[in-house]
């Protein structure tokens, strides 16, 4: 955290997923979503105690992506998806520190 608390920006991005949000729990993927619920967990903990220093911490969903992992049928294309995904993090401030939002920046459920 201290290169973090040294730099420019002090934000801490935790790149997650939807299905880590409890509210939306399904079947499958269990060790997938468990894996991006506890990741969630720990960036809205980790947004109280680095409030004080004024780091933003969030955890964002990019969105599904036609990568190795997002597959062919994914809705985004990949060049897009990393640009709209930058100009998030170049927006974030410390007020949307402690939150799950998705790119482009719409808020989440946990």
């Amino acid at each position: 955290m201290e290169h973090i608390a040294r730099s420019s920006e002090r934000k801490f991005v935790a790149l997650s997923s939807i299905e880590g949000s409890i509210s939306r729990a399904q079947r499958d993927l269990y060790a997938y979503r468990t894996s991006k619920a506890a990741l969630n967990m720990v960036t809205r903990l980790l947004s109280g105690d680095l409030a004080d220093r004024g780091i933003t911490v969030v955890s964002v969903c990019p969105g599904w992506v036609k990568t190795r992992m997002g597959g062919e049928f994914a809705k985004l294309e990949l060049t897009p998806a990393i640009r709209d995904f930058r100009g998030l993090v170049a927006r974030l401030t410390l007020e949307e520190s402690g939150k799950f939002i998705e790119s482009p920046g719409n808020p989440l459920a946990y």
